[in-house]
């Protein structure tokens, strides 16, 4: 299975925002909606220049709490696009800020999820593939998601394109708005076992249609900008301890 980094810095690259603006541009937006709601100069900008896994090490250790305290935009693509991760242990929150600043800045807004449904060895509840079906466990459940932001779309909330599979109570569950881009296989959105529908590698294939390659740890950097929030988590945790 593709996957950035081979998942070695999860939950952080579960879920990857990319802005269509360079690094700087970017940046500035973000420092101007943060201080918009936390006020001016609460919010502190520093400068980083690394390979992604330095720069991702920089978000260690995670936050547990509804708000990251830390947000890293990094330069992808040759400095065509800008990608966003944050600190979030519990899954990165980086799609609203996506479709903000999309809507801001006036340019598209893709995220690329993928967070695996755990497997366990117990007995208990598995469905045919031999996934655990308990949603309720530390980490969070599977979902796979793709999802373009375009101000183009219009309000309310600016999507041209949302796709996601996910499991949510006790069942998976298939999200499909928005028109097909000539990219798309419709005909995978027909499969019975909804997993299958969205897979990470049809995400990546989605992806680098729109120029974005977003399992490829070469596609980052190295300059990319870390903010920091003046937000409390209720705790911290190193992420080699995170599940």
């Amino acid at each position: 299975m593709e996957l950035l980094l081979n998942g070695q810095y999860a939950p952080t690259t579960e879920a990857i925002g990319f802005l269509q603006a360079d690094l700087a541009t970017a940046a500035q937006a973000l420092v101007a909606w943060r201080e918009r709601v936390h006020g001016p100069g609460t919010v502190a900008l520093e400068w980083l220049n690394g390979d992604l896994t330095e720069l991702l090490g920089r978000l260690d250790p995670l936050d547990i709490g509804p708000e990251a305290t830390m947000e890293l935009l990094v330069e992808a693509g040759g400095r065509q696009w800008t990608a966003f991760f944050d600190s979030s242990a519990a899954g990165p929150q980086v799609e609203p800020a996506v479709g903000v600043l999309s809507e801001q800045l006036g340019v598209r807004g893709v995220v690329a999820a993928w967070r695996p449904h755990p497997v366990r060895t117990e007995e208990e509840e598995i469905d045919t593939e031999g996934q655990y079906l308990d949603e309720d466990v530390l980490g969070g459940a599977g979902a796979t998601g793709f999802s373009i932001t375009d101000p183009a779309a219009g309000p309310p909330d600016f999507y041209l394109r949302q796709l996601r599979a996910e499991y949510a109570y006790d069942q998976w569950e298939f999200t499909d708005e928005g028109e097909y881009l000539d990219f798309e296989d419709p005909a995978a959105y027909e499969l019975e076992r909804i997993p299958g529908r969205l897979t990470p590698e049809r995400v990546a294939t989605y992806c680098r249609a729109m120029g974005i390659d977003p399992f490829n740890a070469q596609f980052y950097g190295p300059r990319a900008v870390l903010i920091h929030r003046p937000v409390e988590p209720l705790d911290r945790v190193p992420r080699d301890r995170w599940p």
